[in-house]
Parts: structure tokens; sequence; C-alpha cells
């Protein structure tokens, strides 16, 4: 199954290149790995190594003063509109290969891997079990911002995006302009809220055309009776 999904995402992120903005830039694409629900930003480090090895060099060359690709974590926090840098030191390990802290002018325009790091501005907190009662909507936004950060270091106009389950989701709702910067949940009662300030589609949030491919693992695009059902228990008939 691995492989398969190796082969059939080599083969998506080369035919979705980009031609090349300048000398020292590789003619390709940003890829932006995104987690899903309760996961974190190191869920991908088992696909890395089989995946760097499987991209194209033309492409994605890799540093030659190291011997893996380089993948920088990223986190935006939605409250204090702030963003957050890092390299992963050894990104087939995971956590325990370390992040070291950048900022965003230390980036180089060469720069082609990314993961995001979903994130909760109310607790600022990235443990798994608080960022996943952050809504959709919510996510998209982060996903937006981070999406415009990564055009501007690279100076390529779109990101290929990699997903897996929830984050497939999120990375929709951005793409069908529903992201909202307004809260769309309601922290006191523990409810979904999708009343002001929750606003999907507004400026600064609304999709910008600049999502070139879209790869999504194990994303339940039809839904879930399961969650539906939980969902519409909890809700009060006002929603």
């Amino acid at each position: 199954k691995w492989l398969q999904l190796l082969a059939f995402m080599t083969l998506a992120l080369g035919a979705n290149s980009a031609p090349a903005y300048s000398q020292t830039s590789p003619p390709s694409r940003p890829i932006l790995f995104v987690h899903g629900w309760c996961g974190s930003v190191y869920d991908w480090a088992n696909l890395y190594s089989a995946l760097f090895n499987g991209l194209p060099q033309s492409l994605y060359p890799t540093p030659v003063s190291y011997a893996h690709q380089l993948v920088y974590y990223v986190q935006y926090n939605s409250h204090t509109g702030t963003i957050k840098f890092a390299l992963e030191n050894d990104p087939s390990k995971g956590q325990s290969g370390g992040l070291t802290a950048l900022k965003e002018s230390e980036i180089p325009s060469s720069a082609r891997l990314f993961a995001i790091q979903f994130y909760d501005p109310i607790l600022g907190s990235d443990d798994p079990a608080n960022v996943a009662r952050v809504s959709i909507l919510n996510k998209a936004n982060e996903l937006a911002q981070v999406i415009k950060h990564i055009t501007s270091i690279t100076g390529v106009g779109k990101v290929n995006i990699v997903a897996h389950s929830m984050g497939g989701l999120d990375i929709r709702a951005y793409l069908e302009n529903m992201a909202s910067a307004g809260d769309c949940y309601d922290y006191v009662n523990n409810l979904p809220y999708y009343k002001s300030p929750c606003s999907p589609g507004q400026p600064g949030a609304a999709y910008a055309n600049n999502v070139g491919a879209v790869i999504t693992i194990d994303t339940p695009h039809a839904g879930s009776p399961l969650a539906d059902s939980a969902l519409r228990s909890l809700l009060p008939d006002s929603y």
C-alpha cells in the first residue's frame, strides 16, 4: 500500500512542477504536508525516507551537504497573527530528531518541503487533544496563512498539498472558500459555533488560487455516519 502511495505521490507531484523562478531555485512547487485529526507534524516521519528517494532530483534536489532533504516545520497562531518556523534536524526520526528554530528570513527560496503543526490559540497548545477541537474552518485559515508565507518565501505562486485524514478536509475547506479567521467553536460550552465571529471566506482567509495540486490519504470525503450522528446529538435545535 505504501509503495503504491509513494509511486502515485511521486508522479502527481512531479507532473505538477512549475517553471524555475531563479537559477538558485529548483523548478518545482513547494510541498506542504498536513496532518490529520489528533495527529502531529511528525506523523510523516515514516514516509520521508522513501519519498525523498522517489522524488526526481531534477525537481527536488537533495542538498549536497545533507544526507536527507530539508523539511521546514511551520505553525501559525490565528489569534496573534504570528508564524513560527523551524528546521527538522532529521525528519525521518520524527520528534526525536529535534528542531532548530529559524526566522522566516533565514529560510532560502530553494526550500521545497514544509510540514504544518496545527495550533490551539485559546490554550496556546499544539497538544493533539486540544488541537482536535479547533474547527476545520479555523484550521483552513491556518493553512491559508501558511501557504501565503510559503509562496512568499519561495517565489513560487502555488503549493502542492499532501494531507492525511482530517487534514484533507481542512485543505478542502480552504479551497471551497470556507476558511474563517474568526473562531468557529464555542470554547465555553465546548461546541461548534458557526455564528459571528465565525466568518467563512472573508478577506484575508479567502481562497487565493495558490494551491496547485492536492493529494489526500484516508480522508473521509463522503463524510462519516458515526461522527455525523454523534454531532447531531450534541447540537441544540437552533443549529
